[in-house]
């Protein structure tokens, strides 16, 4: 399922006004951005799939921060907007996914590992 890229903005947009507000009012010096897919030099040591990362967190998780964390650039959450549409058949899947997506990455932010971000996710399907 492909759309613009303006489009898929759009639905980002979207599904982080649609996370409760108790958490969204937390986030705290944080970018969400739109990549169309990972950057291969950025991820040459890693060892998985490229076209498996449908997100990434980029910054100090809130649990980690202390009283010295300040002056800092602001945090990143990027979509990569091709993996994550490879993985949709419709428009509905797509938002879902995008929204999905979006909370995990958010969950990092707090502090979550991957580990408990994915007990959490098997225990909400």
């Amino acid at each position: 399922m492909k759309v613009s890229y303006k489009k898929f903005e759009e639905m980002a947009k979207d599904a982080f006004y649609r996370i409760p507000s108790e958490f969204r009012d937390r986030l705290d010096n944080i970018d969400i951005v739109v990549a169309e897919r990972p950057e291969a030099e950025f991820f040459k040591e890693r060892r998985f799939s490229l076209r498996n990362l449908l997100g990434l967190y980029c910054g100090v998780p809130l649990r980690r921060r202390g009283i010295f964390y300040s002056n800092v650039l602001s945090d990143r959450i990027i979509l990569y907007k091709d993996n994550i549409e490879s993985r949709c058949k419709n428009e509905e899947e797509l938002k879902r996914k995008i929204e999905d997506v979006l909370l995990h990455e958010i969950g990092h932010y707090f502090g979550l590992s991957e580990k408990e971000l994915r007990s959490l996710e098997k225990g909400t399907k």
